[in-house]
C-alpha cells in the first residue's frame, strides 16, 4: 500500500475515531455544517456535518483562503496536527478512552503502512494513560481576544472541564508583549477560586486609553500553580490584542448597513470595500472597491498592491499603484487583469492589501483580503447565494458588538443585495441589544460582506441569552443556508 494511501487511512481512522468519543463524552454542538464555514463543501454533502462538528470542537480548522479542500489528500504532517488536537480535546474533556474502545481504533487502522501506524499507536497511547480527575482541568475558553481601547476593560473566561469536584485555586499573572504595563493596560495577578462544582471564572482586564494613534498591542494572561488537585490544561494562556480606537472594523464602512453611523473617528478611514472577492478566471479583469469614511472633507491618498498567495504569475497580473481621493469622494477602484486559461489547477488566491494612507488617514482592519480566482474548467458560477458565515455566534457584552458575516458563495456575477435584520431571541431589544436591519449590497466579485450588532453592557448576570438573525429578500441572486443565525451572548 502506498504511503499517500496509508496516511489518507489513517486520517479516515483517526477523525472517526475523534467523532465517536466526541460524541460520547464532549457533547459535539448539533447543528453547524461544513458549508456554512467552508465555501468548498457542498451542502448535504456526506462529509457535510462530520465537518462542521469537527470545526466547532476545533479538531480541524480549514485554510486561510476559506476552503476545507475535501478531495485533497492529507500529508503525515496534517496528521500529526490533527491527531495532536484530537489528543488534546479528549483531554480536556476528561475523557478516558477505555481499552476495548482503543483496540477498535487500532484495529480499525490495522492495515496502515507502518509509518502510519506508528502515528495512529503513538495518539491511541497518549489517550489510554490519560486518567480522569474528578477536580477537572482549567483552561481559557480562546487564546485570543481582543479588545478596543475606548471600552475600559477586557472579560476574559476560564473554564473547568473534565471534573467539577472540590474548591480548588489558579494563579494567574499579565505578561507584557508589544502592550506597555501602566500605559496600555493596568498590570494585575492574583488568585482565582472555583467553588465545588463551579466551572466557570470571569477575569476583568483594565486596558487604558492613551489618545494616540497607534498599531495594536498584545499582552499574556497566564494560568499557574493550580491547587487542591486541579490540573491546567489548553490554552493555558491567553494574548489580549488591544486595538486602537481609530482602527474601526471593515464593518462600520458604508457597505449598506446601519453600523456606518458609527464612524465616528477624526481621520479619513480607508477599506477595501468587501471582506472578500472572487472571480471566474474567464472574467478577464477584476475591478476592486476602496472606500473612505469618517473625515471626507479633503483630499488623501492610498497605496494598493496584490501578493501571490496560491495564484502565480500566469493566473494573474500583479498589481500596485495609488488611489487618491478629492474632497467630498468616497468610493475609488482599481484593476486587476485575470488571463483565463484551459488547464483544470482549482482554484487560486491572490491577496489585496492597502498601505501609506496620506493626511492622516487610518486604514480599517482589515487592511488586506483575499481575492479567489475561480477554475471555470472545474466548477459552475453564476450569481452565487447569501448565507450566514455559520449557523451560531458569540460575542461578549463588554465588547461592544458582534460583528456577523454574510457570504456570496457559488459565483459574483452581476451586482446583488441582500437583507438583513438582528432582532428576537432571548435577549432583550432596548437592554441588552440594539436591534438593526438593513440591506447588504454587492458589487460584481464582492464575496463577503459584514454587520455589526451592537451589544449593551448591564450589571445583569445574564449570560446564555441570544439574539436571532435572519436574511431575506434576495435580489440578484437566491438564498443559501444558514439563513438563519444567533448570537450567545456573555457577560
Amino acid at each position: 500500500m502506498s504511503l499517500l494511501r496509508s496516511s489518507r487511512v489513517a486520517l479516515v481512522g483517526a477523525v472517526s475515531f475523534g467523532i465517536m468519543i466526541g460524541a460520547m463524552g464532549t457533547g459535539l454542538a448539533v447543528g453547524l455544517l461544513g458549508s456554512s464555514r467552508f465555501t468548498d463543501v457542498p451542502a448535504g454533502s456526506y462529509y457535510d456535518s462530520a465537518i462542521g462538528e469537527m470545526v466547532q470542537e476545533g479538531i480541524i480548522r480549514g485554510f486561510e483562503d476559506g476552503t476545507f479542500k475535501p478531495d485533497e489528500p492529507a500529508t503525515r504532517g496534517q496528521i500529526a496536527v490533527l491527531l495532536k488536537r484530537l489528543r488534546d480535546d479528549l483531554l480536556r474533556e476528561g475523557v478516558a478512552v477505555s481499552s476495548s474502545a482503543a483496540a477498535s481504533s487500532s484495529s480499525a487502522m490495522s492495515e496502515t503502512a507502518s509509518s502510519a501506524a506508528a502515528i495512529s499507536s503513538a495518539a491511541s497511547s497518549a489517550v489510554t494513560s490519560y486518567a480522569y480527575n474528578p477536580a477537572g482541568y482549567l483552561r481559557f475558553t480562546t487564546s485570543n481576544f481582543s479588545i478596543n481601547e475606548s471600552l475600559g476593560s477586557v472579560i476574559a473566561t476560564i473554564v473547568r472541564t473534565g471534573g467539577n469536584q472540590g474548591t480548588v485555586t489558579v494563579e494567574y499573572a499579565l505578561k507584557p508583549g508589544t502592550a506597555v504595563a501602566g500605559t496600555d493596560y493596568v498590570d494585575s495577578s492574583g488568585v482565582l477560586t472555583f467553588a465545588n462544582k463551579e466551572t466557570s471564572k470571569k477575569l476583568t482586564i483594565q486596558v487604558k486609553d492613551d489618545g494616540i494613534t497607534k498599531d495594536n498591542r498584545t499582552f499574556t494572561i497566564e494560568l499557574k500553580n493550580p491547587g487542591n488537585g486541579v490540573g491546567i490544561s489548553t490554552p493555558s494562556a491567553a494574548t489580549v490584542t488591544i486595538t486602537d480606537k481609530y482602527a474601526v472594523s471593515s464593518s462600520s464602512l458604508p457597505q449598506g448597513t446601519s453600523a456606518a453611523a458609527s464612524s465616528v473617528a477624526s481621520s479619513p478611514i480607508l477599506s477595501f470595500s468587501a471582506a472578500a472577492y472572487g472571480i471566474i478566471e474567464n472574467a478577464g479583469s477584476m475591478t476592486v472597491g476602496v472606500v473612505r469614511s469618517g473625515v471626507t472633507t479633503g483630499a488623501v491618498d492610498v497605496g494598493y498592491s496584490t501578493t501571490n498567495g496560491t495564484a502565480g504569475s500566469t493566473d494573474f497580473s500583479a498589481t500596485s499603484g495609488t488611489v487618491s481621493f478629492a474632497a467630498g469622494e468616497t468610493t475609488k477602484t482599481f484593476t486587476l487583469t485575470i488571463p483565463d486559461d484551459t488547464s483544470i489547477d482549482g482554484n487560486k488566491t491572490v491577496t489585496l492589501s492597502l498601505t501609506s494612507p496620506t493626511a492622516g488617514g487610518v486604514i480599517a482592519n482589515p487592511g488586506a483580503v483575499v481575492l479567489t480566482i475561480y477554475d471555470n474548467e472545474t466548477a459552475a458560477y453564476g450569481s452565487g447565494s447569501m448565507k450566514f458565515s455559520k449557523a451560531n455566534y458569540e460575542a461578549g457584552e463588554s465588547s461592544g458588538k458582534a460583528v456577523i458575516t454574510v457570504m456570496r458563495v457559488g459565483g459574483t456575477k452581476g451586482a446583488a443585495s441582500v437583507n438583513y435584520a438582528a432582532n428576537g431571541g432571548s435577549a432583550t431589544n432596548g437592554v441588552d441589544y440594539v436591534g438593526v436591519a438593513g440591506t447588504l449590497s454587492f458589487a460584481v466579485g464582492e464575496s463577503s460582506k459584514t454587520f455589526d450588532v451592537p451589544l449593551m453592557k448591564d450589571t445583569s448576570a445574564d449570560a446564555g441569552e441570544t439574539i436571532l438573525l435572519n436574511l431575506s429578500n434576495p435580489v440578484g441572486t437566491i438564498l443559501g443556508d444558514p439563513i438563519i443565525a444567533s448570537i450567545l451572548m456573555s457577560d
